[in-house]
Parts: structure tokens; sequence; C-alpha cells
């Protein structure tokens, strides 16, 4: 199931009590990414998009089932350059866009508010884990970090580094959805 902004609606909403800035990191088509950029809770708050526009990064060994195989090769959904998601985006003032691969990218986001929010859709277990890790430790009291693709079970891709997330920090999950998503509240 593909990531739309109805299925995290209800979490924006929430995470409006914290203070900071609202992220989504691999907005791809930015159907997801438009919607939060323009919910009521994002007014006056600025909204970063992340994603490499390239598709995804080489697999590793954390990206192939029980069969062997991957859903992402190198190169998967990518969209071709970042010209027509930053077209879409051209008349939000509040929108930042951040190009690049994750990690790597990430070093380059300045976030001195914090976060209220994040959703995160990478797909790939390392930049998953990465991007999990990075939003969490700048999460402001009462955010919530939110993360597609999760398949309960599931040790590889996403789900895998959900669960390595969780794990490292002792994290109850705060709620999950028939979206695929879960998602945890910052105490």
């Amino acid at each position: 199931m593909r990531a739309c902004y109805e299925h995290i609606r209800f979490l924006v909403a929430e995470a409006n009590v914290a203070n900071g800035d609202f992220a989504e990191l691999g907005v791809w088509h930015g159907d997801t990414f438009v919607g939060l950029a323009q919910s009521p809770a994002a007014s006056g708050r600025l909204v970063h998009a992340v994603d490499s526009f390239q598709g995804m990064t080489e697999p590793t060994q954390f990206d192939y089932g029980p069969d062997g195989k991957t859903q992402f090769p190198r190169g998967a959904l990518s969209v071709g350059g970042s010209d027509a998601f930053r077209r879409r985006v051209a008349s939000l003032a509040n929108v930042r866009v951040h190009e690049g691969w994750v990690p790597e990218v990430l070093d380059k986001i300045e976030l001195p508010d914090g976060l209220a929010f994040a959703h995160l859709d990478l797909d790939q277990y390392e930049p998953t884990l990465a991007a999990l890790r990075w939003a969490w430790q700048r999460m402001n009291p009462g955010g919530i970090l939110c993360c597609h693709d999760w398949f309960p079970g599931r040790n590889y891709l996403a789900s895998g580094a959900v669960c390595t997330f969780a794990a490292e920090n002792n994290l109850p999950l705060a709620g999950e959805s028939p979206s695929r998503h879960i998602w945890w509240r910052k105490p």
C-alpha cells in the first residue's frame, strides 16, 4: 500500500501540540508531502522534504527477504530528478527541499527548533534506520515520529530497521495502523 496524507492526517493533528518543524524523508512524487505541507498544523512551520529523487541506493544484506530477493534494487522508484517535485511545491513558502541520499544529506539539514513531526517512507533498511535515529534525536516533547512500510514479524527492509531502532531505544509503540504505519511519541 502506498502512503498518502490521509493515512497520517490524524498524527499530524496530534503532533500540533509540539514545537518544531515537520519533515518527510522519502517524498517520492510528493503525494503525502503536499498534504503535510498544506495541513493546518503546518501553518507557520517549516516543512522539510528529503529525497535523493534517484530512487534506491545499493541494497544491503538487510534488504533481502528469506527468498534471497529484494523488492528495491538500486534505482528502484526513481523519479528522474527533483524538478517535477520542486515545481509541485514551488508555491508553498514553508517548504525546504533537501536533495541527497540518506544518511549523507541529514547532516546538511538545519533544525534550530527541532521536530514536531516526521514521516519516514524510505523502504530500505539502512536509510530507514539512519533516519529514525536522526529524527528521534531532534524530536521535541510531544512530537511524533512515524514510519511507513511496517510489516510485523519482518526483520528486513524498513520493518527490520524499525525493530532495530525500537530495541536500541527500548521504545514501546505509540500505535500502528492498517496503512502499514507505526509511530512513537516523544515523552
